[in-house]
């Protein structure tokens, strides 16, 4: 059994670098993989699809941080 297998991490950022380093190595360790990048989905799925193919878990979700206003 992997170390985080039945856990699930939120990535912010996983459309790049390290971002997507992390989202990648996560996976590798058994975690189940939401990819978070707030301007570019379609990036969001190619990084889910490789997450995929590599034998993990994995789906894309925009999540956007609302602007406050002073």
């Amino acid at each position: 059994m992997k170390r985080l297998q039945g856990k699930v991490a939120i990535v912010t950022g996983a459309n790049r670098g390290i971002g997507r380093g992390v989202a990648m190595s996560l996976a590798a360790e058994g975690a189940d993989i939401i990819v978070n990048d707030r301007a570019h989905p379609e990036v969001s799925q190619e990084v889910v699809e490789a997450i995929i193919q590599a034998g993990a878990q994995a789906m894309a979700y925009q999540l956007t941080w609302p602007s406050v206003r002073r």
